[in-house]
């Protein structure tokens, strides 16, 4: 009996020394796990406020890139600028005056910019970038000044093509086999890299999705439209109803032309009475139609394909200019200045570094 007694009561007082213990443990790691978190929790917010005032710094570059197309004597205002997130301020070095132990060159600036969060009295992060840019000023070509102008896609004239004019490009200019060019021939000059698609005015009729096979004819009237795309196969055609010392037909292509079969007729057989634009942000031309072509085309970001025996007259101003077989191009010097210019001055950036202040 007094043996069994003593086994029912060997593990009294155990319950208190185990919850003991493990509070002696856990405690310790709750509060390295607590310290942990605070130290995680400071380094993000940091982070945050390190991403923010580089991205204040770099929105005063970018004003201070802005203010310099506009202005070439743009030093910078001096004073801080705010932000929803923060502030900065910028400073510009012009051209003649030193910049890092150096004078700067013509067209040559140097940006000083530097982002503040909270602002810049309590700022508890400050970054500041400092870049070195070349300001390109344009040379106020007009849309429509060369028998063919090309950006940086360039010039490639293969086969026994004749070109009749000046050609121009930002890229390069390759002429292979029998071509002739009677024009200068430009190459590499930055001026015409950046000519901007144009927006079709809102009155303008939309056409949506032009699509015509078979011996099918659309007519286009004089006036201004827009649409989709254009793709011209077997003998079908789009004639501009267009009469000498009449009005013009402008047409607004968003996507992809492909002028096949007997391709665009103008029946005024006069380039300043046909307008054709690409205004999307890249697309492709190709004229391979068996019609001779009287038109101005304007497509800054498309490669134009030209391609075919048919006689294009007018001009071409495109990205890429790819000409191939026996077209031959004529420019129209009656589109000369017609359009204005186009194009800006730019600033382009030639070296730049992050410094955390």
């Amino acid at each position: 009996m007094g043996k069994k007694s003593m086994y029912l009561h060997s593990e009294k007082g155990i319950v208190l020394p185990l919850v003991l213990l493990m509070i002696l443990v856990l405690v310790p790691v709750g509060m390295g796990l607590s310290h942990l978190i605070k130290i995680e929790t400071k380094m993000v917010v940091s982070a945050k406020k390190t991403i923010r005032a580089f991205q204040l710094a770099d929105a005063g570059i970018q004003r201070a890139m802005a203010e310099i197309v506009n202005n070439s004597a743009y030093t910078g205002t001096g004073a801080v600028q705010s932000l929803s997130t923060g502030q900065y301020t910028i400073n510009i070095s012009t051209p003649g005056s030193a910049f890092e132990g150096s004078i700067l060159p013509a067209n040559r600036y140097g940006i000083e910019s530097i982002g503040y969060v909270p602002d810049m009295i309590q700022a508890s992060e400050t970054i500041k970038v400092v870049a070195f840019v070349n300001r390109i000023p344009f040379n106020n070509h007009g849309l429509f000044d060369f028998a063919v102008t090309a950006g940086d896609g360039g010039i490639d004239i293969r086969g026994s093509c004749l070109v009749e004019g000046d050609v121009i490009t930002s890229g390069t200019a390759n002429s292979q086999g029998s071509v002739t060019i009677t024009g200068t021939v430009t190459d590499g000059d930055i001026s015409v890299a950046d000519f901007s698609p144009l927006v079709a005015p809102e009155t303008a009729i939309d056409l949506g999705v032009i699509n015509l096979n078979g011996n099918s004819n659309f007519t286009i009237n004089p006036g201004t439209y827009t649409c989709t795309s254009i793709n011209i196969g077997g003998n079908a055609r789009i004639t501009l109803n267009t009469i000498p010392g009449g009005d013009a037909v402008f047409l607004y292509c968003s996507g992809d032309i492909d002028a096949a079969g007997t391709g665009f007729v103008n029946t005024g057989a006069d380039a300043t009475k046909f307008f054709l634009y690409g205004t999307g942000e890249s697309g492709n031309i190709d004229l391979h139609g068996t019609a001779d072509i009287y038109a101005a085309v304007y497509a800054p970001k498309y490669n134009c394909f030209s391609r075919g025996n048919n006689l294009v007259t007018g001009a071409m101003n495109v990205y890429k200019y790819d000409s191939n077989g026996n077209p031959d191009m004529i420019y129209d010097a009656n589109l000369n200045g017609i359009g204005g210019v186009g194009g800006i001055d730019q600033v382009k950036i030639l070296s730049w570094r992050e410094e955390k202040i």
